[in-house]
Parts: structure tokens; C-alpha cells; sequence
């Protein structure tokens, strides 16, 4: 009796923390969510953008790569909203590839790890252009002989020989400059053809054609990143000359003179025929 009662107090407190972490991935000059193109035999450099897009501090964010590996370590801590990059090549890519990144952090309030998976595609192209040029009706590779003077056609033949479109296919010629342009877009194995003429031609010429081409999408658009392609190929003209000399003579009278006779006499007349030009 007479004893009064005893008691204590004491709290415990519970935050509730939302850690998170994003990974970008990007390859080459392609954007977020793109895919990038490139020539086979190409290297590809792999951007991989870490945020913390929780509300915690991350430590040892580790990122892999299905198809390249280990990429590397931010050690941190990396506090709320900050980024990180790390970076990784892939060497002489000769196959379209869709690699995905992995990147798993660490809360430092000892919160389970956090992860985050993100992909970037690449897609390997072949363009090609093919440029055959003719003079005449002369065969591709073959010589066309004219006479001097004469006027020469000649025939630029354009084949799309890759796997995408191509748009802007222009023509010069290393005589006769600018030949035109082709604006497309050209489809694979698409073929077009140009025309120039050459007037009054009076010497022997070899003509080079040049094409160049933009690879481009279906719609036209140019394919970033990619160079243009080319090709060139030349024709030969060669003047000729052919000619051919009668000289007529009767009995033994020379060329231009008179043969006498008397009559009832027979005459030979002799025909020399003389290749007197350069075929």
C-alpha cells in the first residue's frame, strides 16, 4: 500500500523509403529507344546512364551486359537525382544485335538491392551502288569507234545493289560534268538510267562516270550516321578513219595515163584496191 505505480515510455520510428535506380542505355549516336545503323565492320560504342531515381543513397551499382559482360562498378555513394555513365565498345560488329544492360545498386540503409534492365539495338547495313556506263551501242567495257565528228550517246545504268533504299543519286562525268540526278528513293535492286551526249567528237576519249548516292529509310529520310556510297566506271571512244583507194589501170598505161591500142585489140584492166585507212 501506499506505493505508487511505476511506467516508462519509448518510441519507434519507421520511415518509409522508396530507393530506385534507372539504366539508359544508347548505342553509338542513337537516342534513347533508337536503334542505331551502321556499316558492317563497324565498332559500337555502348553509352549506360545510371540515376538514382530513388529517394536513398546507392552504393556499388553494378551494370553487365548480355552480350558484352562486365561493364563496370560505380562505387558511389550516389546520392538521390545523381547521374553516372559508364562506357563499352564492341568491336567489328557484322550482325544486327540487341544487347541489354543489367544495372543493380545497393541502398546504404540496407534496403534490398534495386535493379533496373534497358536495351539498345543495333542493325548492320550493306548499301551499295552500281554505276555502268556504255557509249554508243558499244557493250559495257567495250570500245565504241566513231567516225571524227561525230556525236556519241552516252548510257549511265544505276542499280541499288544493297539492302536499303537510297535517294540523291547524282551523276557527273569527268568530260561532260554534271550528268543529272536520280532523286528516288530507290529501292533494292531498283535501277534507273541516264542519258548525255557528247557533240562532235574529233578525238579519242575515255569518259568516267561518278555516282553518288544517299542511304536513306523508305520515306527518303537519310539514314544517320551513314556515309554515302559510290561507284564509277568509264567508256572508251576511239575515232577511225577507214578508207579505201581503187586505183584502175589499163593495159600497161599507168595510174592516169592512156593506153593505146590497136583495134581489135584486147585490154586487162588491173583494180588495185588499197586499204588506205586505220581499220
Amino acid at each position: 500500500p501506499d506505493i505508487p505505480a511505476v511506467g516508462d515510455q519509448d518510441d519507434a520510428r519507421v520511415i518509409v523509403a522508396a530507393p530506385g535506380m534507372t539504366v539508359l542505355k544508347t548505342a553509338g549516336n542513337a537516342a534513347d529507344g533508337e536503334a542505331e545503323y551502321i556499316l558492317s565492320g563497324s565498332n559500337v560504342l555502348y553509352t549506360y546512364r545510371l540515376v538514382n531515381s530513388g529517394d536513398t543513397y546507392l552504393t556499388n551499382i553494378v551494370v553487365t551486359d548480355d552480350v558484352l559482360g562486365s561493364v563496370g562498378t560505380v562505387v558511389g555513394p550516389l546520392a538521390p537525382g545523381v547521374t553516372n555513365w559508364l562506357y563499352l565498345t564492341n568491336l567489328n560488329v557484322t550482325a544486327g544485335v540487341t544487347n541489354i544492360a543489367v544495372g543493380i545498386g545497393w541502398p546504404t540503409n540496407g534496403l534490398p538491392a534495386v535493379s533496373n534492365t534497358e536495351n539498345a539495338v543495333v542493325h548492320v547495313l550493306h548499301p551499295g551502288v552500281e554505276l555502268l556506263k556504255t557509249a554508243g551501242n558499244a557493250a559495257d567495257g567495250a570500245t565504241l569507234f566513231v567516225a571524227s565528228g561525230s556525236n556519241v550517246v552516252y548510257t549511265y545504268r544505276l542499280v541499288n545493289t544493297g539492302d536499303t533504299y537510297l535517294t540523291n543519286l547524282v551523276v557527273t562525268d569527268s568530260v561532260l560534268g554534271s550528268v543529272g540526278t536520280v532523286a528516288g528513293p530507290v529501292a533494292p535492286w531498283g535501277t534507273n538510267w541516264l542519258y548525255a551526249t557528247n557533240l562532235n567528237v574529233t578525238n579519242s576519249v575515255v569518259n568516267t562516270g561518278v555516282v553518288t548516292a544517299v542511304v536513306c529509310f523508305t520515306n527518303g529520310v537519310p539514314i544517320p550516321d551513314i556515309p554515302p556510297v559510290s561507284d564509277q566506271d568509264d567508256a572508251m571512244v576511239a575515232l577511225s578513219a577507214p578508207g579505201l583507194t581503187l586505183v584502175k589501170t589499163a593495159g600497161n598505161a599507168a595510174d592516169g595515163e592512156t593506153e593505146y591500142i590497136l583495134s581489135g585489140s584486147n585490154v586487162v584492166y588491173t583494180y588495185r584496191l588499197v586499204n588506205s585507212g586505220d581499220t
